[in-house]
This record gives C-alpha cells, sequence and structure tokens, in this order.
C-alpha cells in the first residue's frame, strides 16, 4: 500500500516544484534531449513544463487499469509487489528528469552529457533485476510471441534477459568515459544490439523446449 501511495506522492511533488517555478522558467523549456545529454526540442513552459507531470499522471491510472483487461490477470497477483514497485521506478525516472529540465531551464546546471546515460544506465540496471519476477501476461514485461504461448519460455526469456538489461545499463553509464561525440553512438549499439539478442534467446528457448 505503501508502494501505491509514493507514485502519487511523486507526481505531487513534480506538479508542486513546477508551479513554484514557473514565475522563473525562461519561456521556452526543453522537451527533450538527445542520447548524448544535449537538448534537441524546445517548448513553450505553459506546454513543456508540465509535459512530464502529465505523463506521470496518466501513467499511474493506466497502470491500475491494465491488470484488470489482462486476459491473465491472475498473474498480477504473483508479482504485484514487482509491478507497483516498476511502476514507482519508472514514475521516479520520469520525476528525476523533470527536476533536471527544471535546474537546466533556471541555469542551475549547464552540461547534460553525463545525466542522460548514467539515468537510462540505472533504469536499465533497476529494470533487469526485476525482470526474472514478471510472470507472464499481454501488457508488461519482454512480450514476444514465443513467451506468450509458454510459461517456461517466458521465464527463461525474462531471467536471460534481465541479465542484458543489467549489461547494457552498465555499459550506458560507462560511456561517459568516452568522447561526448561518440557517446550516443554507443548507446544507441548496445540498445539494439541487446534488444535484438534478447528477442533472439526467446526464439531459441522456445524451439529448445
Amino acid at each position: 500500500m505503501k508502494s501505491k501511495w509514493l507514485g502519487f506522492l511523486l507526481i505531487l511533488l513534480a506538479f508542486g516544484v513546477t508551479l513554484f517555478c514557473y514565475r522563473m522558467l525562461p519561456e521556452q523549456f526543453p522537451i527533450h534531449w538527445g542520447i548524448d545529454g544535449s537538448v534537441d526540442r524546445y517548448e513553450h513552459k505553459a506546454f513543456g513544463a508540465f509535459l512530464l507531470p502529465v505523463i506521470m499522471l496518466i501513467l499511474v491510472p493506466l497502470m491500475l487499469f491494465l491488470p484488470k483487461v489482462d486476459p491473465r490477470k491472475d498473474n498480477y497477483v504473483r508479482f504485484g509487489k514487482t509491478y507497483e514497485l516498476i511502476t514507482n521506478g519508472i514514475l521516479l525516472f520520469l520525476f528525476v528528469f523533470q527536476i533536471l529540465a527544471l535546474s537546466l531551464s533556471l541555469g542551475w546546471i549547464h552540461n547534460t552529457n553525463y545525466f542522460i546515460p548514467v539515468f537510462l544506465g540505472v533504469l536499465f540496471i533497476f529494470l533487469g533485476n526485476y525482470m526474472p519476477k514478471i510472470k507472464q501476461n499481454y501488457f508488461f514485461g519482454i512480450r514476444t510471441p514465443w513467451a506468450i504461448a509458454n510459461e517456461d519460455v517466458w521465464r527463461r526469456t525474462h531471467r536471460f534477459g534481465g541479465k542484458v538489461l543489467v549489461i547494457a545499463g552498465i555499459l550506458f553509464i560507462g560511456t561517459i568515459l568516452l568522447p561526448t561525440s561518440l557517446q550516443s553512438t554507443v548507446i544507441i549499439i548496445v540498445l539494439c544490439v541487446s534488444l535484438i539478442i534478447t528477442y533472439l534467446s526467446s526464439y531459441f528457448f522456445f524451439v529448445k523446449g
């Protein structure tokens, strides 16, 4: 129950901090970053400053709604705490990004080149650790057709995929040691390879099983 309230608290904090800073914000607000940490899109602050808090506000009821319509809704009981933890982890990730955007707009920080790889890395490591605990369902997790069709394939895919996500996260963080010009290229390569390996592994587990 406490973990559920944490999500709502993060949403209130996101709106509260944004409203507090709103008058001090410049007219143009950053809403998108490249993987290398550079801002590549701005919007008027009336829209941009509240974009992430609104996304957070939509995410919570969506995550509460999905288990109710999933044909395998009974499985959510088996990983309910993990489901809540991952939801709150994503909300925390969005909240931190909102604080980063506000700080950048207000001039409190000037260089975000190292933030994005680290945040992505931490998120992937976090998700990777909880992947093996996700039970078979239609909306959440590594939903390959072979994993959805076979519970053992689902289990093996998520165990393997969790390890891949952790390794990818560590590599993302490691890119801060590279020149800025190479960071985005390496991250994209690692991301693509991770997705391909995980997807193919699910097929391999299906055929082998």
